[in-house]
């Protein structure tokens, strides 16, 4: 006949839960003639529980104290932002938005939004023949405040569909290679900016060598 063996499970118990299975444990192995000498005893077993009982007692206690605290202090909180509001309100008055009499009282200011101009259309983009064979140099005048320029080519003739991007130019020149060597392309150039990319060139056309 196989031994049998013990399945405790207490990986899978909840604090609260070993100390009901270590009552009912407690209970029916006192005065139980087939455990003449439990090791260890169970008084030991039984002040270990009652060490857990009291640590979850305490811990229930400061829970609850915890949840009664975070609601006095969010309801704290409300009634503080209304009185800084209202003072906010006051200063605001006061100061008549002057910035220095603001800061005077400890409150900031808020910032104020730079309106940035469009990029303006790029003009005079010239195109020359390339060193290499189906390459062409443009150059165009620059745009002031311009972080790169945007360009595209399309062969002749120029339809809405038939632009493709060239490259990002970081400064008023670019080289554009690959192209058909014999055949008539159109370029156009634009500036782009903080506020994205500007109006496209006037196109510039070349017949590529």
């Amino acid at each position: 006949m196989a031994k049998s063996k013990i399945k405790l499970g207490l990986a899978t118990m909840q604090p609260q839960e070993k100390v009901e299975f270590s009552s009912n444990v407690l209970a029916k192995m006192t005065g139980n003639a087939n455990f003449p000498n439990p090791n260890p005893d169970l008084n030991t077993v039984q002040q270990k529980q009652d060490d857990l009982k009291l640590v979850l007692s305490n811990l229930e206690q400061a829970r609850q104290t915890v949840a009664q605290l975070a609601a006095e202090a969010e309801e704290k909180e409300k009634a503080l932002d209304e009185s800084l509001s209202l003072l906010a309100s006051y200063v605001e008055n006061v100061s008549n938005g002057d910035e220095v009499i603001i800061l005077s009282s400890g409150m900031s200011v808020r910032s104020t939004v730079k309106l940035t101009k469009p990029m303006p259309q790029v003009l005079d983009v010239r195109v020359s023949q390339g060193t290499n064979e189906g390459e062409v140099d443009l150059r165009w005048k620059s745009i002031k405040g311009a972080k790169s320029y945007a360009l595209e080519y399309s062969p002749d003739p120029i339809g809405p569909s038939t632009w493709t991007h060239g490259g990002i130019a970081p400064k008023a020149k670019f080289t554009i290679g690959n192209l058909e060597s014999g055949k008539k392309y159109w370029f156009r150039v634009a500036a782009v900016g903080a506020e994205g990319r500007g109006m496209w060139s006037d196109p510039a056309v070349k017949w590529v060598g």
